[in-house]
């Protein structure tokens, strides 16, 4: 993979050097004052807010304890789990805010790991600066280029909550990197989105959240009875380009004919209930094993699984 820069100057060890311009000081098509940018993520140029709510403030710190319990009780049952790893040098890939990696080093749960967290996102990297930036340097490094990070390998590479939201070749870019790894050494959590749970997440996401609702009566009640809803957000379009900012129309079922393709897998927790079927989860992990092959090989795999999901 190419080294690709955002736009400002990044720093030798990822870190955007301090003073760095990082906006265009543009204002968008949303209204006056909206700060948007365009930031190189991956393989393609995409516009963000630069005024993104905290992660943190929308999931593990929401006032609504209905919203702050699933995602609390998922961070803690990753954690133990990431901590039982032990790798020596972990990507994560995606880190977001850094809630997660903050709360393992706060824990001293991983004290031999040399760990990386990537963020391409210009927004979510200031924030994961604010709570990372006292650890960066010892043990921790912080990227918003993958270019910055070096080609040495990786023990353990996570997806946690991330590759929903990314198109068809930056997927395969993300496979490439994890095929790096030992086996068994890439992580990837993806959300459910389909089955009884989805009509909970949809509440919380319309009436508590007070988001716009995405499905359609009928498209709802599709998903609710698990049935895939089609492709509407490009996740499988060939060439096509844009972060994903929604889960709308994302299916396990599709996504797990992607991983059948990609390598060996199987599925090591759901969350919050580890103990309940993955349809009345908020989110599911998988460990993987990636089949060493070019990253076009892989994009071609990719367009395969909806093929044969379709076809299925």
């Amino acid at each position: 993979m190419g080294r690709m820069r955002p736009e400002g100057h990044v720093c030798t060890d990822g870190v955007p050097a301090r003073g760095a311009d990082t906006s265009s000081g543009q204002a968008g098509a949303d209204g006056p004052g909206e700060d948007r940018r365009s930031y190189r993520h991956l393989c393609y140029p995409i516009t963000i807010e630069s005024r993104m709510p905290s992660y943190s403030a929308e999931t593990y710190d929401h006032p609504s304890w209905l919203v702050r319990f699933p995602h609390r009780r998922r961070m803690q049952l990753v954690a133990d789990l990431l901590a039982t790893k032990r790798p020596r040098r972990w990507l994560d890939f995606g880190a977001g805010d850094g809630a997660l990696i903050r709360h393992l080093l706060e824990r001293g749960a991983l004290p031999d790991t040399e760990i990386v967290a990537y963020e391409p996102m210009p927004e979510m990297f200031r924030q994961l600066r604010e709570n990372l930036g006292d650890f960066a340097g010892r043990q921790l490094m912080l990227a918003s280029d993958l270019g910055a990070v070096g080609p040495a390998a990786f023990d353990l590479v996570t997806a946690l909550e991330v590759l929903e939201h990314l198109r068809v070749k930056d997927r395969a870019a993300f496979y490439s990197l994890a095929a790096t790894c030992r086996p068994g050494g890439c992580l990837i959590e993806v959300p459910v989105e389909t089955g009884p749970v989805l009509a909970l997440k949809e509440f919380g996401r319309v009436i508590i959240k007070r988001r716009r609702m995405q499905f359609t009566a009928k498209h709802l009640a599709k998903a609710i009875f698990g049935f895939n809803t089609g492709d509407a957000q490009g996740r499988y379009e060939d060439g096509a380009e844009g972060y994903i900012f929604t889960h709308f129309g994302f299916d396990l079922g599709t996504f797990e004919a992607e991983l059948d393709r990609i390598g060996t897998w199987h599925k090591v927790l759901h969350c919050p209930f580890p103990m309940l079927p993955v349809g009345l989860n908020q989110c599911v992990m998988y460990e993987l094993t990636v089949e060493p092959r070019d990253t076009a090989g892989i994009q071609q795999a990719i367009l395969g699984a909806v093929r044969s999901s379709a076809a299925a």
